[in-house]
Parts: structure tokens; C-alpha cells; sequence
């Protein structure tokens, strides 16, 4: 696998270990304290915000992608996915301070499960539609030499 790749792919795991974490919190029937709340949130907001800056600039500018027609047509529009999911994800950020959290858990429940169900769409089709093209292009590569 390219090195970019392998990068990519180690966010990726730790993104859904996140999101899996923020799932946890968010299943429960009542909120669970406020800073443990906190904890997961913040560590999910930050690594997400700081995925969502490099995604296109990894994916769509690698030559591993760029040099694969299959791969980088999914790029571009695996692109276009992340950033309407970069989108909602700075609204949602902005609609649920803490207070509004506690006010609201139902919806902020609904609305962070909606979130995350967009963020492992996104995760998947980046592993489908883009890492297992490259790879098996590789592979046929190899094969071919």
C-alpha cells in the first residue's frame, strides 16, 4: 500500500474509534456527565476538523490516486462527500454548545448519530472506492512486469 495510503487508512481507524466512542455516549437515555461528554467531544471535533482539512489534499493530489482513472474520478467525488459532510459538521458544531446539549439531548442524540452514519459513508466508500482500486491497479501492475 502507498505510504500516503497507510497514513490515511491509520486516521481513518482512529476517526472510527472516536466516532464509535461519541456513538456510546450518544446511545444513552440521559446524558452522561457533562465532562466526560466533553472528552469524547472534543477529541472527535478536533480530529475530525483537522481530517477533513487534509482529506482532499491527500486523496485528489497523490499521483497513487491521480494516476488511476477509476480511482481518481471516486476522488473527486468522494471529495465532494467530505466536504457537504465538512459542512454539516461545522453547522452542527455551531447548534450544539453545551447548554444546548443539555437542553435538547433527544435531538442532539439524533443529530449526532445522523452525523456519524454520514462520517462511516464517507470512511467506506474512501476504502472501496479509492484504496481497494489502487491496490488491486497495483497488484495488476506487478503482475503485468
Amino acid at each position: 500500500m502507498p505510504a500516503i495510503l497507510a497514513v490515511v487508512s491509520l486516521e481513518h481507524d482512529y476517526l472510527a474509534a472516536l466516532a464509535r466512542e461519541l456513538r456510546r455516549a450518544v446511545t444513552r437515555a440521559t446524558a452522561p456527565e457533562p465532562v466526560t461528554l466533553f472528552y469524547v467531544r472534543f477529541h472527535f471535533d478536533q480530529a475530525l476538523a483537522n481530517y477533513l482539512k487534509r482529506e482532499n489534499w491527500a486523496l485528489c493530489s497523490h499521483r497513487e490516486v491521480r494516476c488511476r482513472p477509476e480511482a481518481a474520478a471516486a476522488a473527486v467525488e468522494i471529495s465532494r462527500e467530505a466536504d457537504a459532510l465538512g459542512r454539516d459538521f461545522f453547522a452542527y458544531r455551531r447548534s450544539w454548545p453545551a447548554v444546548s446539549v443539555i437542553a435538547d439531548w433527544p435531538l442532539f442524540r439524533c443529530e449526532t448519530v445522523r452525523l456519524l452514519g454520514e462520517l462511516e459513508a464517507l470512511l467506506q466508500r474512501i476504502e472501496t472506492d479509492i484504496f481497494a482500486r489502487v491496490l488491486v491497479s497495483e497488484a495488476a501492475e506487478r503482475a503485468a512486469a
